[in-house]
Parts: structure tokens; C-alpha cells; sequence
């Protein structure tokens, strides 16, 4: 704002000058050269807070570069986000397997952030060691349940085809 107030300052100062080389300008042949530089001197200043441009494409770069790296901070923040939840519900999942007796080598759990900040949990694998419908289906119902998502269940890699 205050360099605003200087160019204007500047602009004024520079048409009163003009003004006055106009007025004390002998009338003739060289009026013409003279209002034509008079003219450039007022079109230079006029446009003078041009010549500052690398300037401002400095500073236009820095916001970029602070544009990016908050969206880097952002994607980092919502990776650890997924990274904690995810963790929770394999906890918890596995607290359930243990309680109802159920051997397992791995669960996965696939999820997304929205631009709202949305979590949606994608998907659920399961792999467990030995095939026991009972159990499988007792499974699907409390991951469907408590994490609103189908439980891909596997058995020692290959998928198990439940029966609905």
C-alpha cells in the first residue's frame, strides 16, 4: 500500500512537471519534440512500477513454493491420519479374531480422504489360516457392522467364496 501512495505521489509530481516544461516551452518548431519527450517522461512514469517485475516474480514464486510445501504438509498430515486409523481398526479387528478364537496372518485395511476431509474405509482383507464359515461370517457381519465396510476374507492367499 505504501509503495501504491509513492507512485502516485510520483505520477502527480511528474504531470506538474510536464506541465510546466509545456508551459515554458518556446512556441515553434521545437514545441513538437519537446511534448513528445514530455509525453515519454509521463509514460515512464506512468509505468514505472513495471520495471519492478522480477521483484514481483519473486515474491509470486515464494507463494508457490509456500503453496506447495502446505500441501505437502497437508498430504503428509492426512498419510499419518490414515496410517493411525488404520492401525486402530487392526487392533481392533484382532482383538475381535482373538476372542472368538480365530488364527489370522494379516489384516489390511484400505481407506481415502475426501476434499471435505471425509474418511472412507474402501476396503478390509483379511487372511486367515484355516476356512470356518461360522467364523467368516461372524466376521463380516462385525466389520460390516462397526467399520461400514465388506470384509475380503482370504484363506492362505486364496480368496474364500462366501456364501451370503
Amino acid at each position: 500500500m505504501e509503495n501504491m501512495k509513492e507512485w502516485a505521489m510520483s505520477v502527480v509530481f511528474s504531470v506538474a512537471v510536464a506541465a510546466v516544461i509545456g508551459l515554458l516551452s518556446p512556441k515553434g518548431g521545437g514545441e513538437k519534440a519537446i511534448k513528445f519527450l514530455t509525453c515519454i517522461f509521463l509514460l515512464i512514469m506512468f509505468l514505472s512500477p513495471f520495471a519492478d517485475f522480477e521483484f514481483n516474480a519473486a515474491e509470486y514464486t515464494k507463494g508457490i513454493d509456500s503453496f506447495l510445501q502446505e500441501h505437502e504438509l497437508k498430504d503428509q498430515v492426512e498419510s499419518q491420519v490414515k496410517e493411525t486409523l488404520a492401525s486402530q481398526i487392526i487392533s481392533s479387528i484382532s482383538a475381535y479374531l482373538n476372542s472368538i478364537n480365530v488364527e489370522y496372518t494379516k489384516i489390511s485395511v484400505d481407506m481415502d480422504i475426501d476434499e471435505n476431509k471425509n474418511i472412507t474405509i474402501k476396503g478390509i482383507v483379511l487372511h486367515l489360516i484355516s476356512k470356518n464359515s461360522q467364523n467368516e461370517k461372524l466376521i463380516s457381519d462385525y466389520v460390516r457392522d462397526n467399520y461400514g465396510a465388506e470384509a475380503e476374507i482370504l484363506i492362505d492367499g486364496v480368496q474364500n467364496e462366501r456364501e451370503n
